[in-house]
């Protein structure tokens, strides 16, 4: 008993405790006013922030999933709930903005939220695709 506690403690350490800190650090980031953010002379640097946030946020989700013992998922289903859940928190983020002040949501934001959880699993994809292809011609 205690050596699968043990496992189960650093499961949650090594999988899921990355997952809340970024979840936390997203959130947190967006409690913020504008004014908190350094001024940058790219317009387009807000969007690659989410980008990033949010790209990073669906590996994080996936790799959680792909390493809990609750469920038996696949790495396709794995995927699937990754882009599902990293859309749902950008839609949380979103609406968290209606309440703090300075910040506006918009719909575009979670637009790239979600085009960004998605070009994780397209990358996902095209890795797990090249890796079955390499082991079919290495037999």
């Amino acid at each position: 008993m205690g050596l699968h506690l043990i496992g189960t403690a650093d499961r949650v350490v090594r999988y899921y405790l990355p997952l809340v800190l970024w979840m936390a650090l997203i959130t947190v980031c967006s409690s913020l006013s504008p004014s908190a953010y350094p001024k940058v002379s790219w317009a387009l640097a807000p969007k690659a922030v989410h980008v990033v946030f949010y790209f990073c946020l669906a590996l994080l989700f996936h790799r959680a999933l792909m390493h809990q013992t609750t469920l038996s998922v696949s790495e396709r289903s794995s995927l699937a709930l990754s882009l599902i859940l990293t859309s749902i928190c950008g839609i949380i983020d979103e609406t968290h903005q209606v309440f703090t002040p300075g910040r506006h949501p918009r719909i575009s934001d979670i637009g790239i939220d979600a085009a960004s959880a998605a070009a994780f699993v397209l990358v996902a994809w095209v890795i797990q695709m090249y890796q079955m292809r390499s082991q079919v011609q290495s037999r």
